[in-house]
């Protein structure tokens, strides 16, 4: 049942509190389920809301996704009350939603009151209000004489609120004489500046990415590489030795810990089959007639995508060949930031490794799609995997088990070469 806000004493726990408001009135007791859904290639995050609400209440109140859904959810420590260790308060909008109603009866009771209040599944997928926003304004621009980051800039402060963060190291410092954006959307912009021009020399995350707070990154993949890890996930054995100290210090926040199997996947031979090895890309310079841009794909997959110590790039050499492909930069330059940073967003992620994470764990580390995060394994069988990796993507999922919260994460790292 949805009710009015009061004072409510939490118990100190390792736990979550959660707090969901549709027009008002609180429906943190109908909430049953979330899921938190993040990726480097998407525009901003999806959150999916099962609630049991009595029928009733779904027509009374209209609970339809039209009002704003305000999300909170605070991690407790263990012995502190109503101290969150992290809080983060989604404002969310649904863009689908889905329910099974029963047959009603209008029979009462022999007191004369109506029947027990029956409960159906209700379930939201939600995305961020001004994230979405921000992502889906359309933009319509003629500029002159503007790098690709001046350009993005512009168009980030005349047709949005966000906060953009765009990462200083590998611009493109080339002026773009001409640009004109046709009418499409701000992820759809800059996904084609990056295309055509190049954002940096290596590969970037796409059109960006708006998260929750609506700030919108854009990041420069192969440059994060060389960064310090912002976060660690021991993949232990059972055996282990050292098991015991690193499960310690896993409420610190950048500690995590799985004995569950990884998963790992390696996409050289395809990659390299569908682009050829030896590309030769044909511009169209302002003063000139043409000229030919040669690059070695695996060569440009050591310099610009996300190598991790070895320089090895494990090729069936059957799998290449030459191809030639016309293009036009559209700048009248002779620059080849976009051939790098178009064909290093191609091989940014041949090797991936998915694993699953549990026991109460803080979220916004999870949810920081991009950052760096160092796999440490300590089985016989994986340690060739163990290095940095870029946080391609997470999956949280919360559920509710009596009055207590319990999480599981599944989160995707990816790389170019697959092992050290």
């Amino acid at each position: 049942m949805p009710e009015e806000k009061k004072d409510v004493k939490q118990k100190p726990s390792r736990s979550y509190n959660f707090e969901l408001v549709i027009n008002k009135l609180h429906y943190e007791n109908d909430l049953r389920k979330v899921q938190i859904g993040n990726t480097l290639y998407g525009a901003y995050p999806v959150v999916i809301i099962d609630l049991s609400l009595d029928p009733s209440d779904i027509i009374l109140n209209k609970i339809y996704g039209k009002e704003p859904m305000k999300l909170t959810i605070k991690l407790l420590g263990r012995g502190q009350e109503n101290i969150p260790l992290e809080t983060i308060e989604f404002e969310l909008m649904s863009i689908s939603g889905s329910d099974s109603m029963p047959q009603m009866s209008q029979l009462e009771t022999k007191d004369g009151d109506s029947q027990p209040k029956q409960r159906v599944d209700v379930s939201f997928m939600t995305i961020s209000r001004k994230s979405y926003k921000t992502m889906t304004v359309l933009v319509n621009e003629l500029l002159e004489n503007m790098t690709p980051k001046e350009a993005i800039e512009y168009i980030v402060k005349k047709y949005s609120t966000a906060e953009l963060v765009y990462d200083s190291e590998g611009q493109n410092t080339e002026k773009i004489k001409q640009l004109l954006l046709q009418p499409t959307t701000l992820y759809n912009t800059i996904n084609y500046i990056d295309t055509n021009y190049g954002l940096f020399s290596g590969a970037s995350n796409l059109g960006g990415y708006c998260q929750y707070d609506n700030k919108l990154y854009v990041m420069n993949l192969t440059k994060k590489m060389t960064k310090d890890y912002e976060f660690i996930v021991y993949h232990l054995s059972t055996d282990s030795p050292s098991s015991k100290k690193i499960i310690e210090n896993s409420n610190d926040g950048k500690t995590f810990y799985t004995y569950n199997q990884l998963s790992s996947k390696y996409d050289g031979n395809t990659k390299f089959a569908g682009v050829g090895r030896n590309v030769t890309y044909v511009i169209k310079p302002e003063n000139s007639l043409f000229k030919n841009l040669k690059v070695d794909y695996v060569e440009l997959a050591k310099e610009f995508g996300a190598v991790f110590k070895g320089k090895t790039i494990d090729v069936d050499p059957e799998a290449t060949r030459t191809t030639y492909k016309t293009l036009s930069t559209g700048s009248g330059g002779e620059s080849d930031v976009f051939l790098k940073a178009r064909l290093a967003r191609e091989i940014i992620g041949l090797a991936t490794v998915s694993l699953d994470l549990e026991k109460n764990l803080p979220v916004l580390p999870l949810m920081k799609v991009g950052s760096i995060v160092k796999l440490d394994s300590k089985t016989v069988e994986y340690v060739d995997l163990t290095g940095k990796y870029i946080l391609q993507s997470s999956q949280l999922i919360f559920t509710r088990n009596s009055n207590d919260w319990e999480s599981t994460a599944n989160i995707l790292l990816m790389r170019t070469n697959k092992s050290i």
